[in-house]
């Protein structure tokens, strides 16, 4: 099935099964109040069981139920492109614009100079550039409660672009890793390996800043729990030229960012490295990590596990 000619009906997708099960109907608060704390307590949940998505055995909402939780959320086109990324459309990034100036007709020249680069590669059946160019994403930023501030808001609307993917098999949850998967373990054992390095060969730097020099090392573990990458272009892109590159994990954390030159060549090399297994080198050199993903942030101490050998000065003078 192309996931793009298929619209979903209301509840077809796990966020919205979330809010039928979930729904307080004696919460005094506004509904819209109410659904964005769900959306916030859905990105937290570690699996999305096969009963909020299997089609025998999701809830199907009543009328009554469709005009008060699902009916004046989002629309259709947006709860299409919900669908498209959560049958698996998260190989190439989302290009998210999240400032509108109608003042300024050359930022939508900018704009559409940036989505061609990707419709380039856009066979039409298997889409391949996912854009979100509405300010009824971002332009209204008062209905957004304090649960999703700046590019975030793009959850309030289109949680899946976190992910994960379905997984369609017998009996098998979708889960949201908030540690390494299994297949991935081996990388723990190079990143210690390579803070051990490190610190040996780079003595002055680890004596400077030891964690910037872990968290460096960590790429491959970062990496690992990637779910998405987005590309968000903000009134900094529009005055810089240089949008800025975000990776998520699959609760929706920032793992790393940074600004790019936007061609055609870093386009490419970013897919073509997502593709690969990796962090594109220069991204992996100029990035920021996340809170979550510093050392001592939330996913960060699950993740690295870092014992005191780990932590240790390295045996020779900088």
């Amino acid at each position: 099935m192309d996931p793009y000619g298929f619209w979903p009906f209301p509840g077809d997708l796990p966020v919205e099964q979330f809010m039928l099960r979930n729904w307080d109907y004696g919460c005094p608060q506004p509904a819209s109040v109410q659904r964005m704390h769900l959306i916030a307590e859905f990105l937290r949940q570690p699996r999305i069981p096969r009963s909020w998505y299997h089609p025998e055995r999701i809830i199907r909402p009543t009328e009554a139920q469709i005009d008060l939780i699902l009916r004046g959320w989002r629309g259709e086109n947006v709860r299409q492109l919900a669908w498209f990324l959560w049958q698996g459309a998260h190989e190439w990034p989302v290009l998210m614009r999240t400032h509108y100036n109608p003042t300024q007709p050359h930022h939508e020249l900018m704009m559409q100079q940036w989505i061609a680069l990707g419709e380039k590669y856009d066979t039409g059946h298997n889409r391949c550039w996912n854009v979100i160019n509405h300010p009824s994403f971002f332009g209204i930023p008062e209905r957004i409660p304090h649960e999703f501030p700046d590019w975030r808001r793009i959850f309030s609307l289109l949680p899946e672009i976190a992910g994960p993917a379905a997984v369609f098999l017998p009996d098998c949850d979708t889960i949201r890793w908030s540690d390494l998967p299994p297949w991935h373990k081996y990388r723990r054992d190079l990143f210690k390996q390579q803070i051990l390095f490190e610190k040996e060969s780079k003595p002055r730097e680890w004596n400077e800043n030891p964690f910037r020099v872990i968290e460096k090392c960590a790429a491959g573990l970062q990496y690992a729990m990637a779910a998405m990458f987005i590309i968000v272009v903000d009134q900094q892109a529009f005055v810089t030229g240089r949008p800025m590159l975000l990776y998520l994990d699959h609760h929706g954390n920032e793992i790393r960012s940074t600004r790019f030159e936007f061609t055609e060549m870093t386009l490419l090399g970013i897919t073509s490295d997502w593709f690969a297994g990796h962090l594109t080198p220069w991204m992996w050199e100029s990035s920021e990590v996340g809170e979550c993903y510093e050392v001592q942030g939330e996913v960060g101490r699950v993740l690295y596990q870092l014992d005191e050998l780990d932590l240790a000065p390295p045996t020779r003078r900088g």
